[in-house]
Order: C-alpha cells, then sequence, then structure tokens
C-alpha cells in the first residue's frame, strides 16, 4: 500500500460520499470506486458500508483509518525532518492580509534559527488554507475567523478591532481624523444602503463584515467583491464613495504607507473581535517556532 491508498479511504469517510471524495480528490468515481474495492479485496475486509445513504465506516473501517491517518501523519514528519538538497523544507500558509503583515517579520526570524531551513509560503483564503493542512500540504496556515475543521488543532494568537475605512471624498469622512482610529461618529444606521467594496465571501474578513451587518439590520449595495484586500483599500479611496472594512492589524501595517488619509472607525457597543489563529495537524518544533515568531511579532 502507498499513501494514496489511506488518503482516498481517509477522504470518502470525511465526506461520508464518494462522489464528494472523488470531486475533493479530482478523480473520476468509477476509478475511485474501483480503487476502494481492490484495496477492500487486498485487505480482505470491508471498509465502507455503501447499504446507508449517507455511507457509513465499518469497524474494520474504523481500524484502517485509525492507523493510515497515524500513517499519513509520519510521513509528513518524515518529510519535514529529512533534508532535501541541504536544506529543512517548511511550508507555511496566510490569508493574503495576514500574509502582507506578518511574513516580513515573522520569515526572517524562523531563517535566522537555521541554516537549513527552507520555506515555502502560500497565501490563500481561510477555507482553502485549512484544506490545505488537512491534506498535509501546508505544516502550518495563520488564518482569521476558521471554520474549525474536525481533524486540525486551532491556536488563538491575537484579536483585532473590525475597523470601517472611510475614503476622503466620502461624505461621512471626517478631516480632523485623516488617518487615525477613532470611534464610529454617527448612528450605525447611517450605513444601511451605502456602497461597499467588500471581500469574497469565502474569506474570514467577509463573514465577520456579514456577521456585523446582520446584528444592526444593515443592508449594504455592494458594488465591488474582492479577493484582495489591497485593492478594496485602494478602489476605496480611488472612487472615494465605496466603503470597505479591514482588520486592527492591518491598519497598524498601513502607519508606513505614504497615502494614508483614510478615516478608520470602530463600533464601541460592538464586542465581537477578529481572532487570528494558528491552525495545523501536529505541533512539531518548527510549527512551535513559527507560533512564537508570530506571538512575539
Amino acid at each position: 500500500m502507498d499513501s494514496r491508498d489511506y488518503q482516498y479511504a481517509l477522504t470518502i469517510a470525511e465526506t461520508k460520499s464518494f462522489s464528494r471524495a472523488a470531486e475533493k480528490l479530482y478523480l473520476a468515481q468509477p476509478y475511485l470506486s474501483k480503487f476502494i474495492s481492490n484495496l477492500e479485496r487486498n485487505l480482505g475486509v470491508r471498509l465502507f458500508d455503501r447499504s446507508k445513504n449517507p455511507l457509513s465506516v465499518t469497524e474494520d473501517g474504523q481500524v484502517f483509518m485509525k492507523y493510515a491517518q497515524r500513517i499519513l501523519d509520519m510521513e509528513n514528519e518524515m518529510q519535514q525532518e529529512l533534508s532535501v538538497g541541504g536544506s529543512q523544507r517548511f511550508a507555511i500558509g496566510a490569508t493574503t492580509i495576514i500574509g502582507r503583515v506578518l511574513f516580513p517579520k515573522v520569515l526572517p526570524e524562523m531563517l535566522g534559527s537555521s541554516d537549513r531551513l527552507k520555506i515555502i509560503t502560500t497565501e490563500s483564503s481561510t477555507v482553502e488554507l485549512e484544506e490545505q493542512v488537512y491534506e498535509g500540504q501546508l505544516h502550518i496556515a495563520l488564518i482569521s475567523q476558521p471554520t474549525f475543521m474536525e481533524g486540525l488543532r486551532y491556536e488563538l494568537l491575537q484579536s483585532h478591532r473590525l475597523l470601517l475605512v472611510v475614503p476622503s471624498e466620502h461624505p461621512l469622512y471626517q478631516r480632523e481624523y485623516a488617518g487615525m482610529v477613532r470611534p464610529f461618529p454617527y448612528e450605525i444606521s447611517i450605513l444601511n444602503n451605502q456602497m461597499y467594496v467588500l471581500a469574497s465571501k469565502k474569506m474570514g474578513l467577509r463573514r465577520m463584515v456579514d456577521q456585523f451587518m446582520f446584528e444592526y439590520g444593515i443592508t449594504p449595495h455592494i458594488a465591488v467583491e474582492t479577493s484582495h484586500y489591497e485593492q478594496a483599500l485602494q478602489l476605496s479611496e480611488a472612487t472615494g464613495n465605496l466603503l470597505t472594512f479591514v482588520a486592527e492589524y492591518y491598519r497598524d501595517h498601513l502607519r508606513a504607507a505614504a497615502d494614508n488619509a483614510s478615516n478608520y472607525f470602530y463600533f464601541e457597543n460592538w464586542p465581537q473581535v477578529i481572532k487570528m489563529y494558528a491552525v495545523y495537524r501536529k505541533k512539531t518544533a518548527l510549527v512551535e517556532k513559527c507560533i512564537e515568531c508570530v506571538r512575539s511579532s
């Protein structure tokens, strides 16, 4: 058996469906069904009860899944520890906004801890990063507003306020607060039917914004959706009439920017915060070092 046997079976057990597993694995369903049938024949046991909907894992299947997960975890750990071309590989992911803020601070410190370390970085959405950690493509990801996938471990790193960004040409703009973080000076109802540029729905920040708007009964006029935070800020300032939102840690990152005239307002009566998490499957020495670097950044 090889890692495919374990990964394919575990994915079917997770999704409880051959069709959904095939879609997730980018395989044809007939191929996956035949592959598992051959695996069951070689093992001499049934892994799945196909008579139920959704299908379930048999008792023998549960034993197989337990050891399959252990084997895949050991393979991932071995790959991390082995030297490849004289380097120790470490794959770290982050949402775009977190990566922009933290990678320049965290990566130099990690590289300084070992001259054999080779770091591979990835930037994507929270949901996609969680999936990559689960599938063993990443050792750790730095994300906000996670979905808390079963089988992954989450560690809270930082908490930050949600900030409304008001560009300098917007009617709600307060010139005396240019570039400053201040309490929102209006009734929240004034945000109803305003025009917005917002992050896409698969991003953690957007889920927080949607929660805020739902709780206050705000119906936004969403003019633009984007998967890039910098693009949202640029469009907000360029148009002058589009509001947007950022996490406070990104606002701190913008302090060094030459053009930083927007207002940044927080909402005093809304207690929710944007939580930044580290997500991983196993806390290796490098994962622990990465978390330590983030906490000290």
